[in-house]
């Protein structure tokens, strides 16, 4: 008897071990199996919610192009009105747009709660903020081969003082590229942009790419940039300075200055103006009734108003080394950002003008008349077809989508 009681003791315990080590086996895999789920879940999500970001910021894109479109239309439409309702038009494009929108103060109650209801009803479940700005006002490095000794300058200027201002703002950055010669690098995208071999610092530019084998016979290539990433080949070029320049430059110019939206450091540099007299310059072109801005003479005139000798802007013929423009902006740079979830997507597109580029530098190119060959009967040359004057509402758009030159998204 006692040791039947004995058996059943040592079985019972040998049971509750068995017991004890199924129920931790059982939990240890129902940990594993919710951890894993988990872990699924939250990847899933977030592929989600990278697509719904994508999609929002191309969204906010498709939005601008919009209206751009519809600032064209009004453009074309206004006519020559168009100059003096410049900054109101220009809001077109220049607000920025936000989904789900951003709500003005002073916005009434009941204008508050029907939005509500159209953001709530909406299947768009994320997030975008698209923004546009003039691409004009950018830094043009197709002006580092312009004829202009002055546009020249200046341009290498501001790409200077991109980094120098870098220098005295981040501590960082300045203990990295202390005694850095700056002026050397602007020089090198100098030369890949410039007609001529040589190096304004002295030497053949060509000595700097003998890294790349037979590919430094054709570098630098002396001729504008075809892409922003043609610009890592710079010698000097690095992936951190890349990401400072490119928000602050542009390949897409019209070898012309838009006064209308050119920055004020901008209009300081080029046209040797003080701080009292940008000030006045700026003022005036703010002006909805302002004659200033009619034509390169009568811009001349005003700078000559306010005290800036003008003959350093002329050449031998008296004609104008520095182009300006007065109209409408006609070239953008367009950014969205996506959000949903903790997922962000940014899209940065470009649209360029072709056909309104064109007109403008048929404007600004001389038209050369043939010489004759001695003896030679001149040929008649038929009278120029005189270009009419934009009339209100003359004007049509084609009804496409602005161009696209450039698209990236990170």
């Amino acid at each position: 008897m006692r040791k039947t009681i004995e058996m059943l003791k040592n079985d019972s315990g040998a049971a509750l071990m068995m017991a004890i080590f199924t129920v931790t086996t059982l939990m240890i895999i129902a940990t594993e199996i919710m951890y894993e789920t988990s872990v699924e879940y939250v990847v899933s999500s977030q592929v989600v919610n990278q697509l719904k970001a994508h999609y929002a910021a191309k969204a906010g894109v498709q939005i601008s192009l919009l209206r751009l479109h519809i600032y064209r239309k009004v453009v074309a439409a206004m006519g020559e009105d168009m100059v003096k309702q410049m900054p109101v038009v220009d809001m077109i494009w220049k607000a920025p747009f936000a989904w789900p929108p951003i709500l003005p103060e002073g916005t009434s109650r009941a204008d508050r709660e029907e939005i509500k209801a159209k953001v709530k009803s909406s299947t768009m479940t994320a997030q975008y903020m698209a923004t546009m700005e003039s691409e004009g006002n950018k830094i043009d490095l197709t002006n580092l081969g312009s004829e202009s000794e002055q546009l020249r300058n200046v341009t290498m200027k501001e790409l200077e003082d991109i980094f120098n201002k870098r220098m005295q703002d981040d501590e960082d950055f300045a203990r990295k590229h202390s005694g850095e010669d700056f002026r050397k690098f602007v020089n090198n995208i100098k030369d890949w942009v410039d007609a001529d071999e040589k190096n304004d610092l002295g030497g053949d530019e060509r000595s700097f790419y003998q890294g790349f084998g037979d590919s430094s016979r054709f570098l630098p290539p002396n001729r504008p940039f075809m892409t922003f990433d043609e610009l890592h080949m710079v010698a000097g070029m690095t992936d951190e300075y890349y990401k400072m320049l490119l928000p602050k430059i542009t390949i897409f110019g019209t070898k012309a200055i838009n006064i209308k939206y050119a920055l004020k450091d901008l209009l300081k540099s080029l046209f040797n103006l003080n701080d009292e007299q940008v000030g006045r310059l700026t003022e005036e072109r703010d002006k909805k009734d302002s004659t200033a801005f009619k034509d390169e003479q009568t811009f001349y005139q005003f700078l000559q108003g306010i005290g800036v000798r003008i003959e350093q802007f002329k050449d031998k013929e008296n004609k104008p080394t520095i182009h300006v423009l007065f109209g409408p902006e006609f070239n953008f740079r367009i950014k969205s950002v996506g959000i949903s979830g903790k997922v962000q997507r940014e899209i940065t597109a470009i649209v360029y003008d072709y056909d309104q580029v064109l007109a403008q530098l048929r404007k600004l190119m001389p038209q050369s008349t043939p010489t004759p060959a001695p003896g030679a009967t001149p040929p008649i040359v038929p009278s120029p077809t005189p270009t009419p004057e934009p009339k209100k509402g003359g004007a049509t758009v084609p009804n496409e989508s602005p161009n696209i030159v450039y698209w990236i998204e990170t």
